[in-house]
């Protein structure tokens, strides 16, 4: 679905970004214009455009809101009919590494014939016994079994990631 606002102009609210290359990018795209909710804050000079709600409560009118991190569930029913966000609530059940191993863990011990598309995964320390257990059967700590990707937790672009062997 696509949103034409009556000027012709679509609001990206960038409050919660702080990527400079986010901002620039909006700011020379045609047809959109640059909102935030910071009260009194200057940026490159300029005054950011806030509306003040009845009450003294900060309101603006935007047509996305921008985000760098996961969209609360709090923020998303606040949000407008006509309006839409670059993430979704609970993105990181599918962006986290060890959330989604579980979550697609789950749906193969329940659906074993859909979901047999993604290797098998293990979250220490947690599935400590059944990694264990496999590592066991694949080579007995010999060093010739199956090759393992071990990534930590919070790493990101292949930050931390390395190869062994059971």
């Amino acid at each position: 679905s696509s949103i034409i606002m009556a000027d012709g102009v679509l609001r990206v609210d960038l409050s919660a970004c702080r990527y400079e290359s986010v901002r620039t990018t909006f700011e020379k795209m045609r047809g959109w214009k640059v909102v935030e909710r910071h009260r009194n804050r200057k940026r490159g000079g300029k005054d950011c455009p806030v509306e003040v709600e009845r009450g003294g409560g900060l309101r603006i009118d935007y047509d996305l809101y921008w985000t760098d991190r996961s969209l609360t569930r709090t923020r998303f029913m606040r949000l407008l009919p006509h309006q839409m966000a670059n993430h979704f609530p609970e993105m990181h059940e599918l962006c986290c590494k060890s959330f989604l191993a579980s979550n697609l863990s789950a749906m193969r011990k329940l659906h074993p014939d859909q979901y047999d598309f993604f290797p098998d995964s293990w979250i220490l320390p947690d599935d400590y016994k059944d990694f264990s257990r496999e590592c066991r059967r694949q080579g007995g700590g010999q060093g010739k079994g199956d090759l393992f990707i071990v990534k930590p937790e919070r790493g990101c672009q292949g930050k931390g990631i390395f190869l062994t062997r059971t």
